[in-house]
């Protein structure tokens, strides 16, 4: 039995106790149909199921049919991130026989959940009414009630968990020990149904085991510590069959080396982009974040701590490709704090009528979805981060379902049909969620992208990467020898270097589940010598990039950029190309500026280009065009650039009358 002082630490969760106005008439109740048929519709007008979702599908079509947990049946790869998801979606489609159906029946009842969760427990009908309106207003929140992701679950997980936080039963103070470790299950399972949403859980559990901890219940804290058991059996299962505790997607899209600078620029562009397209969203967190402090109850207090915390670390990521998604779950835990007890009918009555008039006012919210709905914006204008729902709208929308169109009805889709009926059996693609679903376990998928792929994903990415930047999307060159590796079965690679980490690698995913050598291999890859192998191979790649001259990530002060991508000038003396400003490793470079220049009359100086940083403030190295040298650009200007540089730039000046069309930038480091 714990002591009152635990007792009292322990209640102490669920706030102060306020019964006045409780909801207990029932599910049956006139609210509660009416906020579940309007949530049904706007569930169906917004439903869609992406590419990313097929993934899971085929890791949950190859257990199925026998083959195990795994993305490509010949090697034992975490390619998912939600393996929770991955079997509720396995014992779903083991019934139905499909998965796209499926997924959006799945989705809406555990989405249909959550508001059972919110009926039965929030205090008033005005705050039930308040939350089902806030919900069905933000674009992160309703894009994420299907997409075919993992996210209905989470919500529902996450609702419970803080519903169980706040509420007061009644019942006896040593009771409340009960309610955490209930809760601390739910986290756990939370964590399996995608690792890094326990950010959600930790502080308010945090406080829960240091209540425990300052109390000396060392029974309490071993009974927090046994609910762990969900997320401690499956990294051990993850380890043991995968031998690597953590998804092959970590090492993909977080271990890559980018640097801090551009990391915290895209993760930033996140943020601005929700706050522009989906105002509601982020605004209810940062009201929840503001207002916390007045809060004295530390169940409130940490359930908007872990939400203003989730929103930090998606930014500190570097956010997503996928617009709002990493903002859902913060979202809805600040709608359950803030209309927990909400009482006051005239506030309550003011903001919902508000929350009507932003809902008006926004083009994109969820209740405006039609037949026409596509992107709402211009993804390569948001530095890559993409309206995700409108990108697969009319291919994969319930709504759209014909009698001979059957959904999802995309071009990935028709392609994996294709390769299904090719005799290859391995193939290098982008995108495999489609592709590689409907292609069939018979097909081997590379993954340019490296979400599915051991060793690309622990492979640098290239350099290239600072020219063609798309969020979450890092492709690697595909070294020598590794396509023929995966069609013969056997390791192939020419590089020296590398050949005996693939081998290594081979082992962990192909080899004998317990043999010793196999587990000498995952000791090594995961804590020994080899866990450095990302950082010790990147010293061993030379830059070797040819980037056109119109690339974006380049500007000109005086020329025009044709289809080509060309830069052409104007006749006006100025910088006709500036930029990039990105890092570039310490070494010895041969830069040159490929294209055509002249100048009419006699002039001998047509002008010159440099390569310097700091906005040009350091220079290391110049050289001028000439007319006498036939005004042919400076094809191998040496480099030496130092430790540190972060923000180089290739600059190239015309002087007034020049004639120029450039073509490329090429970047060379030699040894």
């Amino acid at each position: 039995m714990l002591s009152t002082n635990a007792d009292v630490a322990m209640g102490q969760l669920s706030g102060t106790a306020n019964t006045t106005g409780t909801l207990r008439r029932g599910l049956q109740g006139p609210l509660f149909a009416v906020v579940l048929v309007f949530f049904a519709w706007v569930f169906l007008a917004n439903s869609w199921v992406g590419d990313d979702a097929y993934i899971t599908f085929r890791v949950s079509d190859n257990l199925i049919h026998g083959f195990g947990p795994r993305w490509n049946v010949a090697e034992r790869v975490q390619a998912y991130t939600n393996p929770l998801w991955m079997f509720v979606m396995a014992g779903g489609a083991a019934v139905t026989g499909e998965f796209y159906c499926t997924s959006l029946a799945i989705s809406f009842l555990c989405c249909a959940a959550v508001f059972v969760v919110l009926r039965r427990r929030l205090r008033t009908g005005l705050g039930f009414g308040l939350a089902a309106a806030l919900l069905c207003s933000s674009k992160a929140f309703v894009d994420y009630t299907s997409s075919g992701l993992e996210y209905p679950l989470s919500y529902l997980l996450l609702a419970a968990f803080a519903a169980t936080a706040l509420s007061s039963d009644g019942s006896p103070r040593t009771e409340a020990p009960r309610r955490v470790v209930w809760m601390t299950v739910l986290a756990a399972l939370a964590f399996v149904n995608r690792a890094d949403t326990v950010l959600l859980y930790g502080p308010l559990l945090a406080y829960c085991l240091w209540a425990a901890v300052r109390n000396k219940q060392w029974a309490a804290v071993g009974g927090l510590a046994a609910a762990t058991a969900p997320a401690v059996l499956w990294l051990l299962f993850a380890l043991v069959y995968y031998g690597f505790p953590f998804p092959n997607t970590y090492y993909a899209k977080v271990a890559t080396g980018l640097p801090t600078a551009i990391r915290l620029h895209q993760g930033l562009a996140y943020v601005t982009n929700s706050i522009r397209y989906d105002p509601i969203t982020l605004g209810v967190v940062g009201i929840a974040v503001l207002i916390g402090s007045w809060w004295r109850s530390p169940a409130r207090f940490g359930l908007v701590a872990g939400a203003g915390l989730y929103v930090l670390y998606s930014a500190w990521v570097g956010g997503d490709f996928m617009a709002g998604r990493f903002f859902a779950l913060p979202f809805l835990s600040a709608v359950i704090v803030i209309t927990w007890d909400a009482g006051r009918r005239l506030g309550m009555s003011a903001a919902i009528a508000g929350l009507a008039v932003l809902t008006v006012i926004n083009p994109l919210a969820p209740i405006k979805t039609g037949a026409t709905y596509e992107m709402g914006w211009p993804w390569r204008t948001q530095n890559g981060i993409k309206d995700e729902r409108g990108g697969y709208h009319k291919s994969t929308n319930i709504l759209f379902a014909a009698p001979f169109r059957p959904l999802p009805d995309y071009g990935w889709v028709r392609e994996g049909r294709s390769l299904a009926a090719s005799a290859d059996t391995v193939f290098v693609r982008p995108s495999i969620g489609f592709l590689g679903f409907y292609a069939g376990p018979s097909k081997y998928i590379v993954d340019a992208n490296a979400l599915s792929d051991p060793l690309l994903a622990r492979l640098p990415v290239g350099w290239e990467l600072y020219f063609e930047f798309w969020a979450s999307h890092f492709s690697r060159p595909i070294p020598q020898g590794y396509v023929e590796s995966r069609r013969r079965g056997k390791n192939e690679i020419t590089d020296p270097s590398l050949k005996p980490y693939f081998e290594k690698l081979l082992n962990v995913t192909t080899g004998p589940l317990f043999s010793v050598s196999r587990w000498r291999d995952i000791v090594d890859l995961n804590v020994g010598s080899s866990r450095d192998f990302h950082n010790t191979f990147r010293a061993t790649q030379l830059v070797d990039a040819d980037i056109r001259a119109g690339n974006p990530r380049f500007q000109s002060d005086v020329g025009d950029v044709d289809r080509d991508q060309f830069v052409h000038t104007t006749g006006r003396a100025g910088f006709l190309l500036m930029g990039p400003k990105l890092p570039l490793p310490a070494g010895r470079y041969e830069i040159g500026w490929v294209g055509d220049i002249s100048a009419d009359g006699t002039a001998a100086d047509l002008g010159f280009v440099q390569v310097c940083y700091e906005d040009c403030r350091k220079v290391l190295a110049e050289a001028w065009i000439r007319a006498e040298d036939g005004g042919v650009l400076p094809g191998a200007l040496p480099v030496m650039a130092p430790e540190g540089v972060s923000d180089v730039e290739f600059r190239l000046f015309v002087n007034e009358g020049v004639k120029a069309m450039l073509r490329h930038v090429t970047v060379k480091q030699r040894r």
